[in-house]
This record gives C-alpha cells, sequence and structure tokens, in this order.
C-alpha cells in the first residue's frame, strides 16, 4: 500500500492536506497515465462515465475533494487501460488495436473480426487488471467503488463497471446483466454481441450460453445501471442504523429499475428495523415475486412475520427458503423460532441443531437452543448450550439471564445469583 497525498479545500473553505492508502500499483499506474498523457490539472474528473457517477452517488454526504480525489482516480484507470488498448504501437495486442482504430474511423467489422475483437478485449483488459493494476477479487464493507479503488478488492459490479467504461471508450457495444440473487445481492456480469463475461476471473463464454446459464439474468438499461450504487449505499445507511435514508435510497434504486428484487428486499428490512410490518412483508413478498428462487427473501419474510407472531406463516416461508438452499442456517434457525413460537420445542431443537451443524460458530442459535431445552425441561442441557453462547458472544446478556433461570429451576441459587448480577449489569449498559 502507498499513501498518496491529497490538499485542497474543505467544505468551509479552509485549505487541508491529506493521505489516503491506496495499493501501489493502482496509484503508479493512475500517476503513470496522467503524466504521459499530458492531461490538464482536473480534465479526467470531467469525464461522464458510470463509474464515476456511482462513486458521487455513494459517497453523496463526503465533503467534495473526495469525490473529485476518487472520480479522478477511476476515471484516470478506466482512460489508462482505454490507452494501452488502443496504442497502435506499443499496446500489447496490435491486431486489437487495429480493429479498435478502425471503429474509431467509423469502419465497420465483420462478423468474425467482432467476434474475435470481442475476444482479445477481455482478454487484454483483464490481464491489465490483474497485472498491471494487481487487482484482485473481493467484496469491501460496502461493495463502494471507493472501497474497491483504495482496497485494490474489486467485486463483480464493481469490475463490471469499469469493465464497461472501457468499452465504451473503445466504441465496443457492451451491456450490463444483473442476475436476480438467490442468497444476496445478485450477481453482476457483462455480454457484447458474442460472448458474457465474468470480470473478476475473466472467464467469457459464448453468448448463446447466457440463458441456460442464468435464466434470470436481465440486461440493465444505460439509465438502470445506478440502481446497483443507490442499492449499495441504501445497505450501508441500513448497517448504521440510518434506516430513513437506508428506505430514501432502495426507493431511489426502485425507481430506477423496478424490477430490483434486492432493492424491494433490503427496504423491506429496512421497514422491519422501524416497526413498519405490514410494508416489510409487502416488500419481501414483492422481491420474491420477481425473483421466487431468492432464498433469502422468504426468509426475511418469515422473520418479519415472526415479528408479527404469525408462526404458521412465517414457517412456511421458512420451509421455502430451506427448499430453495437447505444449507441457509438463518432460515433453520428462524424456523427453530417459529416452532418455539408454537410451543413445538423438540422441533424447534431440531433446527436450531442443524443451523449450528451448518454454522457452528452461531450464539444466537446456541441461545435459542437453550430457550428450546428450557421448554423441555432439560435445563442442564440449555445450560450447555448458554456456556457456549456466552463463551462465543462477550456480555450476551439474554444468556446469561436465561442461565441463572435454569440454575435457580436445578436449586442451584448461588449460580443463578451471578447469573443475574451480570445480567443486571450488562442490561444496564
Amino acid at each position: 500500500m502507498t499513501f498518496v497525498p491529497v490538499s485542497g479545500q474543505n467544505q468551509k473553505g479552509r485549505r487541508f492536506e491529506q493521505e489516503i492508502t491506496m495499493p501501489a500499483k493502482i496509484s503508479t499506474f493512475t500517476y503513470a497515465f496522467l503524466e504521459k498523457s499530458q492531461l490538464a490539472v482536473g480534465e479526467a474528473l470531467k469525464l461522464k462515465t458510470q463509474g464515476a457517477e456511482r462513486i458521487r452517488i455513494e459517497l453523496k454526504d463526503d465533503e467534495s475533494w473526495v469525490k473529485d480525489f476518487y472520480t479522478e482516480i477511476y476515471n484516470s484507470l478506466a482512460l489508462g487501460i482505454y490507452s494501452i488498448l488502443t496504442d497502435l504501437e506499443t499496446g500489447p495486442d496490435q491486431k486489437l488495436a487495429g480493429y479498435l482504430s478502425r471503429i474509431g474511423k467509423g469502419e465497420s467489422l465483420t462478423g468474425s473480426e467482432k467476434r474475435d475483437m470481442e475476444e482479445r478485449f477481455m482478454i487484454e483488459v483483464v490481464g491489465i487488471m490483474h497485472s498491471s493494476l494487481g487487482i484482485e477479487y473481493g467484496t469491501n464493507t460496502h461493495g463502494f467503488m471507493s472501497e474497491s479503488i483504495r482496497t485494490g478488492e474489486f467485486d463483480c459490479d464493481t469490475s463490471a463497471f469499469l469493465v464497461y467504461d472501457v468499452a465504451k471508450m473503445c466504441g465496443i457495444k457492451m451491456e450490463v446483466i444483473q442476475v436476480p440473487p438467490s442468497e444476496d445481492e445478485g450477481h453482476v456480469l457483462v455480454k457484447t454481441d458474442n460472448f458474457f463475461f465474468e470480470t473478476t476471473g475473466g472467464d467469457y463464454y459464448p453468448i448463446e450460453g447466457l440463458a441456460k446459464r442464468y435464466p434470470w439474468g436481465r440486461i440493465l438499461e444505460e439509465s438502470q445501471i445506478q440502481c446497483i450504487s443507490y442499492k449499495n449505499r441504501g445497505s450501508a445507511d441500513n448497517s448504521i442504523g440510518d434506516y430513513e435514508q437506508a428506505i430514501e435510497d432502495f426507493t431511489r434504486a426502485i425507481e430506477i429499475d423496478p424490477k430490483s428484487a434486492g432493492a424491494y428486499n433490503n427496504r423491506g428490512t429496512a421497514y422491519y428495523m422501524m416497526k413498519d410490518f405490514r410494508r416489510a412483508v409487502d416488500d419481501c413478498t414483492e422481491a420474491i415475486r420477481l425473483a421466487p428462487e431468492f432464498s433469502s427473501a422468504h426468509n426475511n419474510r418469515g422473520a418479519f412475520r415472526l415479528g408479527m407472531r404469525k408462526y404458521r406463516k412465517a414457517m412456511e416461508d421458512f420451509d421455502k427458503a430451506i427448499a430453495i438452499n437447505p444449507k441457509n442456517e438463518g432460515a433453520h434457525n428462524n424456523r427453530g423460532a417459529a416452532c418455539y413460537g408454537l410451543k413445538k420445542y423438540k422441533r424447534a431443537v431440531k433446527n436450531f441443531t442443524k443451523a449450528i451443524g451448518i454454522k457452528p460458530w452461531y450464539p444466537e442459535a446456541y441461545l435459542n437452543r437453550g430457550n428450546a431445552w428450557m421448554g423441555l425441561g432439560e435445563y442442564g442441557k440449555a445450560i450447555e448450550d448458554y456456556d457456549v453462547a456466552t463463551a462465543m458472544r462477550q456480555g450476551y446478556a439474554d444468556a446469561y439471564k436465561n442461565r441463572g433461570i435454569c440454575y435457580a429451576k436445578l436449586g442451584k441459587n448461588e449460580l443463578a445469583g451471578i447469573d443475574f448480577a451480570v445480567y443486571e449489569k450488562l442490561a444496564k449498559k
């Protein structure tokens, strides 16, 4: 990692100097390009790209110099890759450079030439991204483009944005494909007329196989691409508890792309956290309508119905989530909670045990199984689960309280008193 010095004016008009960490290969590449191209200061900043727009959406609340910094770095990356690909003298693939030169002059390519050009383009772009820029596949805290630039870890959609923008500069027709989610936010890739490309690894396949590999994949119109950015920002808002802003961001994402199952699902979570259960359920229902195999949406709707004490309806959702993905540990845990609400304690234990088998480090499931054991009067087994829960999560108040109840039931009043004292101390925090 290198420290990149940044200076300018903050929102109060005061001068500042600050350093931002960035992978050495990315900083070296961008500054080498800026120096070689002799672009005037701020020229790269003015370029309109999907990645630049994404940065400004995701960093809405940051100071202007932060947005400008990342925008200039991103656009310089895209321009730098473009300049390498189109270099007729020293470019890595002279045949590709020749194709791009002809396109730039308005010439048409034959069908076979176009196919050859698209294949060469992806091979070279991925080669530059991985070797020259040191980009690796990875997910960041919020999936922001600025995070990818800062860490050098690009996920499917940040890498897709970069490849898409370079393709547009080259005059290559490219479209963004969004695959509706099954477990999370789904998947993003790009396509040309002849191939579809997995931008993270550089794998590409004949376009004829796209429908078979991703039967629910959708081509996003250019005006819909930024739905991804608003979803990311909404998820960041959710993570810090700013649910009103999250709802606003997810609503904006839905306005841009009304078929975004992920945006509906995530907005449902924000509504749930604000105790608006009806809207939460409605949003998950719409997410399921748009993406029937969206296991997490079924699980979330079930969880929201748990909050409304509609245990049987919730059970139906968890059954569906598990049928889609038997390894969805959250759905097994939640189905156990629904069983517990219906006082079916043995079935609850079975479900919590399944969740733990899938995800051994799962303190919530141990707590829940302990509660089910307590419902069955198996206080010793309940205590064992509460022991694990407190070991896994420091300061797990409910586990201390419930373990204290079990100790009291067994006549171990001294131990019960210790747990109750710990619980009271934790509950005051």
